[in-house]
């Protein structure tokens, strides 16, 4: 994007907020005549944002968002002052999770989270960011070490539970923190149950439910992922009817299914 474009945006967005009825200097309008002028004013400019923002993001321009919306105590003051940031804030945290600027991501998804508490999918975004700036550290891409690194799996914990709290039926987040624990921690002991709820989870769905909630196809990753760790780990009781479920399922995008024979010998030996 050009910084003539850039600088068009900005103005029209100063333009929507300044677009409210004229206020003259009469003596007689007070405070409680000026906050809902100010008030209307702030929700047109957090409309036209938000637009503007879902436009960057579906163009996948995030430095471009970055640029003309962060940060927002600069370039929104006065969507915040009115209590309006909450779902720009949450997008940008995923604009910037996508440069990897997982610390300010993972700012703006707290002061969400901070206004809303019990909202599911704020604590969803909030561990994946987490998560998802684990495995760009163990991919080198950014550096987290240590009592950082220990702080940030301890985040990614805190609101995985929250978000498997708030939607227990769910199935995506069991299996995140799954791999969490398999995959950065190296605690598959720990991970196997997680995969075996998402399963379950999955499951316990009606047809109708499994389309509606089709993005939480985790099901099937976490299915796979348990095929290749049980052996020793899962009850002989559940290992057969997961084999069978899984076959089941190797036609839905499953190339895991490669590692079946190998649990099956695993299998065969922790009979004996």
């Amino acid at each position: 994007m050009t910084a003539q474009r850039q600088q068009a945006i900005v103005e029209s967005i100063s333009r929507t907020a300044d677009s409210g009825p004229h206020v003259t200097g009469d003596e007689f309008l007070g405070l409680e005549d000026l906050v809902p002028v100010k008030r209307n004013a702030a929700e047109r400019t957090t409309r036209q944002a938000f637009a503007e923002l879902l436009e960057f993001i579906r163009e996948n321009k995030w430095e471009d968002a970055v640029n003309i919306f962060y940060p927002m105590e600069e370039k929104l003051p006065e969507v915040i002052e009115h209590g309006l940031d909450a779902e720009i804030r949450a997008k940008l945290a995923f604009v910037l999770g996508q440069i990897n600027r997982f610390d300010n991501a993972i700012r703006e998804l707290s002061l969400c989270v901070r206004g809303d508490a019990n909202n599911f999918h704020l604590h969803s975004s909030l561990a994946y960011t987490a998560y998802n700036s684990l495995y760009a550290a163990a991919n080198r891409e950014i550096f987290l070490r240590g009592k950082i690194r220990a702080e940030r799996i301890e985040l990614a914990h805190r609101h995985f539970e929250k978000a498997r709290e708030l939607r227990p039926d769910g199935v995506t987040n069991f299996y995140r923190e799954g791999m969490l624990f398999k995959q950065i921690e190296k605690k598959t002991e720990k991970a196997l149950p997680l995969f075996q709820k998402a399963i379950s989870n999955w499951d316990n769905l009606t047809e109708e439910q499994k389309q509606a909630r089709h993005q939480e196809g985790g099901f099937r990753e976490a299915l796979g992922t348990l095929l290749t760790n049980w052996t020793y780990r899962c009850p002989a009781f559940w290992v057969p009817p997961t084999m069978n479920k899984y076959a089941t399922y190797k036609t839905e995008g499953v190339e895991i299914f490669s590692q079946l024979p190998f649990c099956f010998l695993d299998f065969a030996y922790n009979s004996q």
